[in-house]
């Protein structure tokens, strides 16, 4: 990839956009060919911002002539010259790609005759090492800047591509039930189970997807490492990733894979050559040694290392007192490394009571204090990196421990519950969060207390409103501020537990876990508002601009993006949260060619039930918890207990394989749309920011996870940021199964059914029996009907409705144009007709747009039958007219096209005033509204917001008065 990119620019060519990417490895010749056609005719912009001299008032960006047009093409060279040389790029690119797979196929062969592994000379590796650095380092700075002027670019493109070799290890055997292996045992390509390997970073850390560095064992020798999943953070380099792992750093792997290429999970593409080394296909098989624990410490005492490995003393401690007098103020930085806990908890994890005070006796007020400070320093540090689980460990083990976290006495009880309320409301934990600000609230000295309370109590209105989300169901108004946040911020995620509503989570005959109602419900209400356990946007800090593409040569799917660091940040969350975490997400089905892990089978955790009240904690609560953290060491206390108990659970990392985690991301995982019909948040027409598969956000919702598909839902299930509320589409019974798309019913049948075919089962909704009551033959015909004669029909739409708007035709001229459209859109009708079982009933989602298509054009000269076709576009999509004269105007919602049938509603309104029928004008937006809080909610602003600009003449507000 890399070098591709680099030969486009250096003969003048813009760089493949997002959508080329993907079609770089494609197949198809005549998809290379129009690739090379496009890329050979596409010269380079001007990207770089201009000099301090080029710009204007106050150093304000102008835009000249030559930054708006392309840079014209070499003159010495003609379009076939560009396209060959391109065309030759893509061949080559192809050759490598095909060599890398070939040799990550064959690997799998190899592994019944590994063969022993040769060793490699120390400083050979390191100088291999030091110069894959340098060539990240230069791809990087090429991808933000001139190499020749050093000006920098207006944005930051930098694709990259990774291949997933043969197979995927996990261990979940303790490091004492295994054996150390050596040097001279290794062989490759092999697994070796019921082994690890001992060895200390002995260079610098390159990240490219994986992460890569030098280990030195014990003998001596050296082996290139690669972990998968090491960070989402692809921006990482130099000192900020070392502190990660620091040279000198021991770090034991469990039951290690040899690879013959260690770079095959989420290294370069290396063309096929061999680059053998460990390859750590998850980070729970990588653990970091030291002193904190006595199992470390006895493995560290054991081992002597032929080769010593220069480090800097400063981060490494001979013992646990030099940590507790030295210890961290940041994640990541002198003690506390990648992925790991805080030294106290690690310290309370490996120690009895008895050591523990003991350790603590020997400790000096002054030392204490200052231990306290830096652990106040490094909980905000694990809060800022998103680990808010190591930062409550690290929390309960300082009140264990009795260390202050402050350097004001007087405070040092409030600081900490008011740093306990932080960690809490990042952890969701919002009952509490509550509980501990209030508490923070009480125990500040009243010197004090004056410039707390309005910091605390602005901060309490924050937790209690999400609490009470969380405790009663979100609002309307909760909605509402979803909706306009997820417009707002790139990267939107929303402070809320799980809400469950009148639903429970049965086991369900021939489709496992499924969620079930616990009465009966009427359409709109709200059944579930559900929070992602982990989400992943292409916006993020730590990948924008990154363009990531993964093949899988075992199951030949391309991975894009955010679909990896889905899958980093869902591993990591795990690692991070693991009793919280680990079963939510492992207990999901990870396809049907992937073994259960053994989570499903177990009970799946339902939200619990949660009680709100505006009213303040009970006094004796808030002092009960005051108490607790303002007294001394006292091992024996239940509370102690409690946090133990916090410590001890969040120290036993599951083991995660990481392909399992794939498999979740990829079948049960959301990668939604953009905000329900919401607006576009760039104007640019600039390639780079067009949407695309690897532009798009990936999520994983455990609980909406669980439900069952059907092409025909009775569910609305909509995505604001990173959580998803789902409410009844139909009046629903008690004992009925919910059940949500997949894929969208509204597409042809045979497409439903092969995007189907990945999950392993045929739909059998409503929708798909009809289907395939008309045979297979009928639906292919009428895919073929709707496919072409539509699309042609809608671009010959678009002609007369842009010369109506000319002078120069006749109004006569016009309306023949129209009628003529419509009569060929009513034999289109009637041809698709034709392709239904004559017993089906009126749902035929296929006729929508075709309907309304027609009404528009009638309505220039025949508004009663424009409103008769828009009636019929209603009842194709599951809709019937009420009889009545008044209340609803529509006895059911639609069923499919949503947004269509709101579209059908709205313009049957703006019709109904043409034809000065104004009560049944109102009517229609009444239902058009009220449908769109059935389905989305929100209130009025949101509807405003989506449809006010598309019917501008509706007189919403005297018919939508504000409650």
């Amino acid at each position: 990839m890399e070098d591709l990119l680099k030969a486009l620019r250096n003969i003048g060519l813009s760089l493949p956009d997002p959508e080329q990417l993907l079609q770089l490895s494609d197949p198809d010749t005549e998809v290379q060919d129009n690739l090379a056609r496009h890329l050979s005719l596409t010269p380079a912009k001007d990207d770089l911002v201009p000099d301090e001299q080029d710009s204007g008032i106050d150093g304000a960006e102008t835009t000249t002539q030559e930054d708006e047009d392309e840079s014209a093409l070499d003159p010495l060279m003609d379009a076939d010259l560009f396209k060959g040389a391109v065309q030759a790029l893509l061949e080559n690119y192809n050759k490598s790609i095909d060599k890398e797979r070939d040799f990550l196929r064959k690997e799998q062969d190899a592994l019944a005759a590994p063969k022993k592994l040769k060793p490699v000379p120390l400083k050979a590796l390191l100088a291999r090492q030091a110069a894959e650095i340098k060539k990240r380092q230069e791809e990087v700075y090429t991808a933000g800047h001139d190499p020749e002027s050093g000006r920098k670019r207006r944005r930051l493109y930098l694709p990259r591509q990774t291949f997933d070799g043969v197979g995927s290890y996990a261990s979940d055997t303790p490091i004492d039930h295994l054996k150390r292996v050596d040097a001279d045992e290794l062989e490759a390509p092999k697994r070796f189970k019921g082994r690890y390997i001992l060895c200390k970073v002995a260079s610098s850390l390159n990240l490219y997807v994986s992460c890569t560095f030098i280990g030195v064992l014990p003998s001596g020798n050296a082996i290139p490492i690669s972990i998968a999943h090491f960070t989402s953070n692809l921006h990482l380099s130099g000192a900020q990733l070392d502190a990660h792992l620091p040279v000198g750093t021991v770090i034991a792997i469990r039951e290690p894979y040899i690879s013959l290429n260690h770079f095959a999970k989420g290294g370069p593409c290396q063309g096929g050559k061999s680059v053998p080394g460990v390859r750590a296909d998850t980070p729970t098989d990588v653990h970091i040694l030291d002193r904190c624990s006595e199992q470390d410490k006895k493995i560290l005492e054991e081992v002597s290392w032929k080769v010593d490995v220069a480090q800097d003393d400063d981060q490494h401690f001979s013992d646990v007192k030099s940590l507790l007098c030295n210890s961290p103020t940041a994640a990541n930085s002198r003690g506390c490394r990648w992925l790991q806990d805080g030294p106290l908890a690690r310290i309370v994890v490996s120690s009895s009571s008895e050591h523990l005070e003991q350790l603590l006796g020997t400790l000096s007020a002054e030392e204490k204090t200052g231990l306290g400070r830096r652990t106040h320093s490094l909980i905000q540090s694990f809060l800022s990196e998103n680990r808010p689980g190591a930062a409550h460990r690290e929390l309960c083990a300082a009140r264990i421990l009795g260390i202050p976290l402050s350097n004001k006495p007087d405070s040092a009880t409030a600081e900490g519950l008011e740093l306990e309320g932080q960690v809490l409301y990042k952890k969701c934990d919002f009952a509490a969060s509550r509980l501990a600000f209030e508490a923070a609230l009480s125990a500040y000295p009243r010197s004090q207390r004056t410039s707390a309370q309005d910091r605390i109590l602005e901060t309490l209105n924050t937790v209690r409103s999400a609490q009470k989300a969380s405790a009663l169901g979100p609002t309307h108004e909760n909605v509402w501020a979803y909706y306009f946040d997820s417009q707002s911020y790139a990267t939107p995620r929303f402070d809320i537990q799980d809400w469950f509503g009148p639903v429970a989570i049965e086991n369900i005959p021939g489709a496992g876990r499924g969620l079930v109602l616990t009465r009966d419900v009427e359409e709109g209400e709200l059944l579930l508002c559900c929070k992602a356990a982990a989400s992943s946007y292409a916006a993020e800090t730590g990948s924008r601009g990154v363009f990531l593409l993964r093949y899988s040569v075992e199951s030949g799917v391309t991975s894009t993006t955010t679909q990896v660091l889905a899958a980093t940040k869902s591993i990591q969350a795990m690692i991070d949260r693991p009793d919280e975490l680990t079963l939510p997400i492992m207990g999901l089905t990870a396809g049907p060619g992937m073994e259960y892990s053994k989570w499903v089978a177990a009970e799946y955790p339902a939200p619990p039930h949660r009680d709100y009240t505006d009213e303040q904690t009970p006094a004796s609560q808030i002092d009960a918890l005051v108490q607790a953290c303002s007294s001394q060491l006292d091992l024996s206390s239940a509370r102690q207990d409690e946090w133990r108990r916090v410590i001890l659970n969040g120290s036993m990392r599951p083991s995660i394989d990481s392909s399992y985690v794939d498999g979740v991301l990829r079948f049960n995982a959301f990668g939604p749309a953009a905000n329900p019909g919401g607006k576009s948040t760039s104007t640019t027409t600039d390639k780079l920011q067009q949407d695309s598969e690897l532009t798009r956000s990936t999520m994983v919702h455990p609980l909406p996870a669980i439900l069952n598909h059907a092409c025909l839902p009775n569910v609305s299930s909509v995505f604001f940021g990173d959580i998803v509320t789902t409410r009844a589409l139909h009046p629903l019974k008690k004992g009925t199964e919910i059940m949500h798309q997949y894929v969208k019913g509204e597409q042809p049948w045979l497409i439903r059914r092969s995007q189907l075919s990945k999950h392993g089962f045929k739909c059998n909704c409503g929708i798909c029996q009809l289907d395939e009551r008309d045979g297979e033959e009928k639906v292919r015909e009428r895919g073929q009907i709707v496919g072409g004669s539509l699309s042609m029909l809608q671009e010959r739409s678009r002609i007369v409705l842009k010369s109506s708007t000319s002078t120069d035709q006749s109004q006569e001229k016009q309306e023949d144009d129209r009628r003529d459209l419509a009569e060929s859109l009513e034999e289109m009708v009637g041809k698709v007709q034709a392709t239904y079982d004559a017993s089906r009933p009126g749902l035929r989602p296929d006729l929508m747009k075709i309907y309304q298509l027609k009404a528009l054009h009638e309505s220039a000269y025949d508004v009663d039958a424009a409103v008769a076709s828009e009636l019929k576009a209603l009842e194709s999509i599951g809709c019937t007219v009420s009889k009545g004269g008044e209340g609803r105007i529509l006895n059911e919602l639609p069923s499919l096209h949503f947004d269509g049938g709101i579209t059908s509603m709205l313009t049957l309104a703006k019709w109904s005033v043409k034809q000065d029928k104004m009560d049944e004008a109102r009517r229609w937006v009444e239902q058009a509204f009220y449908t769109h809080q059935c389905t989305i909610g929100g209130g009025l602003d949101i509807f405003w917001d989506r449809w006010l600009d598309a019917f501008p003449d509706l007189p919403y507000r005297d018919w939508l008065p504000r409650c």
